[in-house]
């Protein structure tokens, strides 16, 4: 049995209403959340979600909006939809190999807990 008939997960992300139906402010959710990942490593990361059908949307613009809407980087207090479409669709060789760092450091997190 495959991983993908193992796993059945629904994910739905609107991390603009996030902290406003959290806390019941709509005030909160105009404020954007700090990362500490480029640009490229947000692109990526989002590709792969779509890629792996973890997201679904029926339109990618939009999710892709919501993330620029939603995230500032250290290098970028405003992340440009056009940038991050680029960047989605031609993730570079370098992204590429930070990105599986960075999910390799995340699974390794995963045997601390256990």
């Amino acid at each position: 049995m495959s991983q993908k008939q193992q796993v059945d997960i629904n994910i739905k992300i609107d991390l603009v209403n996030l902290s406003s139906s959290v806390n019941g402010s709509s005030e909160l959710s105009k404020e954007k959340m700090k990362t500490s990942l480029t640009v490229s490593q947000i692109a990526y990361l989002a590709k792969l979600l779509f890629d792996a059908e973890l997201i679904a949307p029926d339109n990618k613009s939009e999710v892709l909006t919501r993330i620029t809407n939603s995230l500032v980087t250290k290098n970028a207090t405003q992340i440009s939809i056009k940038s991050l479409k680029a960047k989605f669709y031609s993730p570079d060789p370098a992204t590429k190999l930070s990105v599986k760092k960075l999910l390799q450091n995340l699974l390794d997190e995963i045997e601390v807990y256990n």
